[in-house]
C-alpha cells in the first residue's frame, strides 16, 4: 500500500465498519508500514505519525491492558491518523445524516464525570456545593452554612454562632463524582447518581450514614471504637475501621458490598451478621437473602481508579455505569457473540472518543439526538 491517497476510502470504510476483510488487512498493514518507513513520502508520514499519536495519547491514559485493548489503541491510532491529515471531509461530504457535524460536536463536548455535589437542606432546597467557595458562608435564615478551607460543610446557629448538629444530604448527579471527608476523618468517594445522608458531626455512640447509589468507604478508627454503620437498600453494614465498596442503586435488583481491607458485617431483615473477608462480596436480593462470593477487586473498584472494566459477562452493568457517568441514555441490546469484550477503557475520555473505542471493541453504536437535545445511544 504505497499510494497513501488511495487508502483514504478504505480507512473511511474501516471506521464505518463497512470494510471487507481485505480492506481491514490493508489498513492494518498500512499502519504497520508507518513504523517500518516503507512509504516513499517519509517527511509527510513522520508528521502524520507525530500528530496522530499526540492526538490520541493526550486523551487516553497509559494503563496496563489486555491484548484486545492494545489492539483497540492501535486501531485508534489509525483513526487519529485519518483525522490528523485532514481527510474527515470525505466522511462529512458522503454522510447521509445531515446533522452529523452538530451531533459529533455535541458528543465531543460531553466530558466524563466532573466534581459535582448538591446539598439538600431539610426544607428541600438544593445548593450546588461547587458554587460555594472555600471559607464562604451562606445565610439560611435561622442558620448559617459554612464551607471551611478543606471543603467541609457545617451549620451554625445565627444568634449564638454555635455549631448545630444536623443531617446533611449530599446528592451526586449523573455526570458527577465527589469525594467527601466526614467529621471523624472517614473518606467517602461517591459515584455518579448517588446520594448519602450523614450528620455534620458524629456524637457519642454509633456513627451512622445512609447511602443510595455507589460509594467507596475508607473508615477511620476512633478512640472509643464506635461502630460505623451504613444503611442502604435492604441491608445494614457495620465496621470499625476498614475499606469497602457498596453498590445499591434503586433500579438494580441486588445490593453488593465488597471488602478490600479489614472486616465488615452485613445484615438484612432476615439474615444477621454475615462476616466478609478481604476480596469477598456479599449480594443481597430484594427479599433480604445474602450470598457471598470471591471477586476480583480490580474489577469492582475500577470506577475509583477511573476505568470501565469489562469482564466478558458484565456488559449490561458497565453500560449502565457509562450512562450515569456521561449523563446520557443508553439502550443496550445484548446480541449473541462468540466472545464478549474483555478489557478496560479509561473514564476520562470525552463521549465521542469513548464511542470510538466501543466501536473498535466490536460494539455497534447508533446515536440519536432527542427533541429535548439529549443524547440517546443504542448499543449492541
Amino acid at each position: 500500500m504505497h499510494n497513501l491517497d488511495n487508502n483514504f476510502k478504505k480507512i473511511t470504510n474501516y471506521l464505518n465498519n463497512d470494510e471487507s476483510s481485505l480492506d481491514k488487512k490493508d489498513v492494518v498493514d498500512w499502519y504497520d508500514s508507518l513504523s517500518n518507513h516503507e512509504l516513499v513520502d517519509t517527511e509527510r508520514v513522520d508528521t502524520i505519525r507525530y500528530n496522530a499519536k499526540q492526538k490520541l495519547l493526550q486523551t487516553i491514559q497509559q494503563n496496563k491492558r489486555k491484548t484486545i485493548v492494545n489492539a483497540i489503541i492501535k486501531y485508534g491510532v489509525v483513526a487519529a491518523i485519518f483525522i490528523a491529515i485532514g481527510s474527515f471531509s470525505y466522511i462529512a461530504l458522503n454522510s447521509k445524516e445531515p446533522n452529523i457535524i452538530s451531533t459529533k460536536d455535541k458528543l465531543s463536548s460531553i466530558s466524563s464525570a466532573q466534581n459535582k455535589a448538591i446539598i439538600i437542606l431539610p426544607n428541600g432546597k438544593e445548593i450546588d456545593l461547587e458554587k460555594i467557595k472555600l471559607n464562604e458562608s451562606i445565610d439560611l435564615g435561622h442558620t448559617i452554612l459554612k464551607k471551611d478551607g478543606n471543603g467541609k460543610v457545617s451549620y451554625y446557629d445565627k444568634l449564638s454562632n454555635k455549631e448545630i448538629v444536623q443531617n446533611n444530604t449530599l446528592k451526586i448527579p449523573k455526570g458527577g463524582t465527589y469525594t467527601l471527608t466526614l467529621s471523624d476523618g472517614t473518606k467517602v468517594q461517591l459515584n455518579s447518581d448517588s446520594k448519602i445522608t450523614y450528620p455534620t458531626t458524629f456524637s457519642k455512640g454509633d456513627r451512622v450514614v445512609s447511602l443510595e447509589g455507589e460509594a467507596y468507604f475508607e473508615v477511620s478508627k476512633t478512640s472509643n471504637r464506635s461502630p460505623f454503620k451504613v444503611f442502604s437498600k435492604n441491608q445494614q453494614v457495620e465496621v470499625l475501621g476498614t475499606k469497602f465498596n457498596i453498590k445499591a442503586y434503586p433500579n438494580q435488583e441486588v445490593t453488593q458490598t465488597t471488602l478490600e481491607e479489614g472486616s465488615v458485617s452485613v445484615s438484612t431483615n432476615i439474615e444477621n451478621n454475615k462476616i466478609l473477608k478481604p476480596e469477598e462480596q456479599s449480594t443481597v436480593l430484594n427479599k433480604g437473602n445474602i450470598s457471598i462470593r470471591n471477586v476480583v477487586l480490580d474489577e469492582v473498584l475500577s470506577w475509583t481508579k477511573n476505568q470501565f472494566y469489562f469482564n466478558g459477562s458484565n456488559t449490561k452493568d458497565v453500560m449502565d455505569d457509562i450512562a450515569r457517568w456521561y449523563n446520557v441514555d443508553i439502550n443496550y441490546i445484548a446480541k449473541n457473540r462468540t466472545a464478549d469484550y474483555v478489557g478496560k477503557i479509561p473514564r476520562n475520555l470525552p463521549l465521542d472518543k469513548l464511542i470510538e473505542l466501543l466501536k473498535f471493541a466490536d460494539f455497534t453504536v447508533k446515536i440519536n439526538e432527542e427533541k429535548d437535545k439529549s443524547i440517546n445511544l443504542i448499543i449492541n
